[in-house]
């Protein structure tokens, strides 16, 4: 508990002695988890601090889960939210579970991604590794547009916000355009022109480039 309070209140360290792990302690420990696991209903970063103090007496997780009768999995996303104080701010702040919290790890760059996983957990539970792997696949699709889209920059597009609607007139898609001789225009087409714009978007079938001059002409470098 002095840990977990330690945790909350933002301290990045706290005074103690390092001692050589014995099976005293180890034994006191399991029998305090037992008693408030049965007793206090203890939340879940204060079980988290539980396995990682066994830990610290040199228990491996197979051998705490053993002697507390957790799965081994839990164990170890508890371990892992008692290490991150990312993860044990979710933990203490919202119901979710030790595996939940630790499944946040993987967005705590992404804002947008956490809350919708943190609103899962408390929701509907049992539709949170489906929302863990949505926002897996949401991240390989904005990256894989980010990387199309710098590939064009490098091409020397001016890369837009958004595709023009339909009755805009300032840009020209060159899906609309032919050659002199009546052939679709492609991007190898306007390889010398340096007023080209295009927008890189997800798709069913990956990424899809969208490529247009701005009114139809462009100017050649």
């Amino acid at each position: 508990r002095r840990l977990l309070a330690a945790h909350e209140v933002g301290l990045a360290a706290i005074p103690a002695y390092i001692v050589e792990g014995d099976e005293s302690t180890v034994t006191r420990l399991l029998e305090q988890f037992a008693e408030n696991e049965h007793r206090a209903n203890l939340t879940e970063p204060e079980r988290a601090a539980v396995f990682q103090q066994l830990a610290f007496e040199g228990l491996t997780i197979p051998q705490i889960a053993k002697r507390t009768g957790v799965k081994k999995a839990v164990v170890e996303a508890g371990n892992t939210v008692a290490d991150s104080e990312f993860a044990g701010k979710i933990a203490t702040k919202h119901e979710v579970t030790l595996d939940q919290a630790a499944a946040t790890l993987e967005f705590e760059d992404d804002p947008k991604a956490v809350n919708a996983l943190v609103q899962t957990a408390e929701d509907t539970p049992d539709q949170f590794r489906h929302e863990v792997q949505r926002q897996r696949d949401d991240r390989a699709r904005r990256q894989a547009v980010e990387a199309e889209q710098d590939a064009l920059r490098e091409q020397g597009f001016t890369i837009l916000d958004r595709a023009p609607y339909y009755r805009e007139k300032e840009y020209t898609s060159i899906a609309d355009l032919v050659t002199p001789d009546g052939k679709p225009v492609t991007v190898a087409d306007i390889g010398g022109i340096t007023d080209k714009y295009a927008v890189g978007r997800s798709a069913s079938d990956g990424v899809r480039s969208e490529v247009y001059l701005r009114g139809g002409k462009g100017k050649r470098g």
